[in-house]
């Protein structure tokens, strides 16, 4: 399935060079100019383009290697979802060191000096391929740009796509219209190359040397220069990317037609007339012959447009927009993929009057740490009408712009707290709320692990909490490390489970979230070695750290596996992978908003009763979660069927050890400061307060009564989040507490 990235968290650099210092070396190419606006305006493109105004950066006249390294370098950090950089100018293929080099050549750029000042294409390759950008599309439209595909790809999603064959030079262009390969380009870009597909960069190639191919057969043989000769090659199924949503228009084709027909035609026409107006003919002839003649035309008209009748066309599928936390992201696009190419989950039944057998259902999925999800909701009027946001005056420094911060309202809503749709249930119920929560269904969860490069001494691998773990790392000179907890709930869960002055390093640089904390943790283990490390996270990251052949890890790790063992902390709860419908009041009542809302309620419905069912809990086992088929986690190979996990950790999570006591029943945090930030290092939050004990309790959960006596009671305990009430892992997950009472059922024996 064709993969589309978001508009928002996709970055594009485009460089044009047409002048040139030193003139005796490289000539100047004035179509470089219209390259780079014609491509940019393709690019941004209404609906067509996948890219926003502000995300493309355009460089002309870079007169430094060092001012185009810095701004790929800059696109290149901030890119998550989509990096798409082009270059146009002089290609230089320096043989200094024995073998061909090849160097795109800035303004002040020579021949001597390729090695100073050129851009070294192996230099690029390599700022590319750290980007955390899940897709990376390099285009170079300049001489001897074929020589590039003689170095090989980086192991992770990378498309090169060149404009000349090796050691060719191509033509430079007329100074006015953008150079022959470039105008093919943008021409592929806004026209489409399929009736019913985008535009994907493997389909652009293709269409790119059928283009070629014609150019050529126009070229003259007594030109100096080497016709252009595209070439695409992509790595880790990069090719599906998405650079267009462009359709070709099919166009009719005409049916050759014989001398004979038309002879025979003219003869029946000559006869008609004869017979008709022709001298001494009577009245009947010509009322006859006219009554023929318009029915023989209706008829050449009526068959002539049931032949050259367009063929029908699947009409667009119906677009769902998924919002999920950014440490599932990646997991949950690769389990809708699977969605959508299920016959059996209904996406091909008629949805909305479309045709049966075309697609129905289209799933955007994109994310936004929690806390900005929870304050966009609670400005919904806002996030469903921009126009609205800051009515009340404030600047938008100090208002909310949900628009800005998370992305478009969404249809489904899948946190990876469970805990996050209460927090924000009342505020939707409110009469200036435009927004409605459908009831929410749990998915799968995820347990809070804590990830060491080696073994913990004076501690088991399950039973252990969360400070017990920590300071075991701490004894043994192990680094605790965590992300944000602004932009991760697993890291948030943990923290607040630790006592003041705990050390733990927190990633600070945006976004901070667990994919960002899995890359680091690779740089990290490369660039200290024999330095252990500890990582707070959840199970499903892990999964991805030490599992290769999972398709949601992060790109920056490539095919390698590392040396990690999972500790589950007994006091923290996992996260709950929660499934929540979206309904929006858009302030119109006419029928086509009714039948929307009933095709999107429907949509929702389908897609959660999938969810559900057994391939879609086997899709998200598949990705590292826990899910419940038949009862038990999926069967199968998973990538939890590894050594580093612990088959069923919740049944020995609450359980103490003989001759202790049971604790408390958990403990209530404080809130955080909405603008609170941490820094690299820093402590855990303020010391949770106790909840009223009882000598029965195991943490926050209590202890099956003997034979005979009555059942204690047991008081809820608040989690470190508003409205959550903690549940061990050891019990089944239709367990609930019963708020009305606070007495929970017991778990099984």
């Amino acid at each position: 399935m064709p993969y589309e990235p978001f508009a928002s968290r996709s970055r594009a650099v485009l460089i044009g060079v047409s002048q040139y210092e030193h003139a005796r070396d490289f000539s100047n190419i004035p179509s470089a100019r219209a390259n780079v606006a014609r491509l940019r305006a393709a690019l941004v493109a209404g609906n067509l383009g996948r890219f926003i105004p502000r995300t493309v950066e355009t460089l002309t006249e870079p007169r430094t290697r060092d001012r185009a390294l810095g701004l790929i370098g800059t696109a290149a950090a901030q890119a998550q979802d989509l990096l798409l950089v082009y270059f146009t100018g002089h290609g230089y293929v320096d043989l200094g060191n024995g073998e061909p080099e090849l160097y795109l050549m800035t303004r002040e750029s020579t021949k001597d000096g390729a090695r100073l000042d050129g851009i070294p294409y192996r230099d690029l390759l390599r700022l590319l391929a750290s980007s955390r950008a899940e897709r990376v599309v390099l285009v170079l439209d300049c001489c001897y740009s074929g020589n590039a595909g003689l170095v090989p790809l980086p192991e992770r999603p990378f498309s090169l796509i060149t404009s000349s064959a090796v050691g060719s030079r191509i033509h430079k262009g007329d100074g006015i219209d953008p150079t022959p390969f470039t105008g093919a380009l943008v021409r592929v870009l806004s026209e489409g190359t399929d009736p019913y597909d985008p535009v994907t960069v493997q389909r652009l190639g293709v269409r790119l040397h059928e283009l070629a191919g014609e150019y050529a057969a126009t070229l003259d043989e007594r030109v100096d220069y080497d016709p252009w000769f595209p070439t695409e090659r992509s790595s880790n199924s990069a090719g599906d990317t998405v650079l267009s949503q462009a359709r070709l228009t099919p166009r009719p084709a005409r049916g050759a037609r014989g001398l004979a027909p038309l002879r025979r035609l003219a003869q029946y026409a000559g006869f008609t007339w004869t017979w008709t107006a022709g001298p001494h003919q009577p009245l009947w002839h010509r009322a006859v012959g006219a009554g023929t003649a318009l029915a023989l035309l209706a008829a050449g008209v009526t068959g002539w447009t049931w032949a050259h009748r367009p063929a029908p066309l699947c009409p667009a599928p119906l677009e769902l927009r998924v919002l999920t936390s950014p440490e599932t992201r990646a997991a949950l696009t690769s389990v809708l993929d699977v969605f959508q190419d299920s016959e059996a989950t209904g996406t091909t039944a008629s949805l909305g009057g479309r045709p049966e057998g075309c697609g129905q259902i289209n799933t955007t999925v994109y994310a936004a740490p929690a806390d900005r999800t929870i304050a966009a909701f609670r400005a919904s009027a806002a996030w469903a009408e921009p126009e609205r946001a800051c009515e009340d005056g404030g600047s938008g420094g100090d208002c909310a712009l949900p628009l800005r911060d998370v992305g478009p309202h969404p249809d489904v809503w899948i946190p990876a707290a469970g805990t996050a749709p209460t927090q924000v249930a009342a505020e939707t119920r409110r009469p200036e709320s435009v927004v409605a929560l459908g009831r929410p269904v749990t998915l799968a969860h995820s347990p809070a692990v804590v990830a060491v490069t080696t073994s913990l001494e004076g501690v088991g691998r399950t039973g252990s909490t969360a400070q017990q773990l920590v300071d075991a790392a701490h004894a043994q000179d192990v680094v605790v490390r965590s992300a944000e907890p602004h932009s991760s709930d697993a890291a948030l869960d943990q923290l607040l489970h630790l006592r003041p002055g705990t050390r733990v390093t927190t990633d600070a640089v945006p976004p901070a979230d667990d994919r960002a904390l899995a890359c680091s943790a690779r740089t990290w283990l490369v660039e200290r070695r024999g330095t252990q490390q500890a990582l707070l996270t959840a199970e499903s990251t892990l999964a991805g750290l030490v599992t290769p052949a999972l398709e949601s890890r992060p790109p920056c790790l490539g095919n390698q596996s590392d040396p990690y063992t999972a500790y589950y902390p007994a006091d923290v709860p996992p996260l709950d992978l929660t499934l929540v419908p979206v309904t929006w009041e858009t302030g119109r009542a006419d029928r086509a908003d009714r039948a929307d809302r009933a095709d999107r309620a429907e949509a929702v419905r389908r897609l959660a009763g999938w969810l559900r069912s057994g391939p879609g809990q086997r899709a998200l086992a598949a990705q590292g979660f826990r899910t419940d088929v038949s009862g038990t986690d999926a069967a199968g190979d998973t990538p939890l069927d590894s050594a580093v996990f612990v088959a069923d950790p919740r049944r020995a999570a609450n359980r103490p050890a003989a001759g202790t006591s049971r604790p408390h029943c958990g403990t209530t945090a404080g809130p955080r400061a909405p603008g609170a930030r941490s820094s690299s290092p820093s402590t855990s939050p303020a010391p949770p307060t106790p909840a009223p004990t009882s000598p029965r309790c195991a943490p926050c959960w209590p202890a099956p009564p003997a034979t005979g006596t009555a059942s204690p009671r047991c008081p809820a305990a608040p989690s470190c989040r508003s409205g959550r009430t903690t549940r061990p892992r050891g019990t089944p997950r239709s367990a609930r507490w019963h708020r009305s009472s606070g007495t929970p059922p017991w778990p099984p024996p």
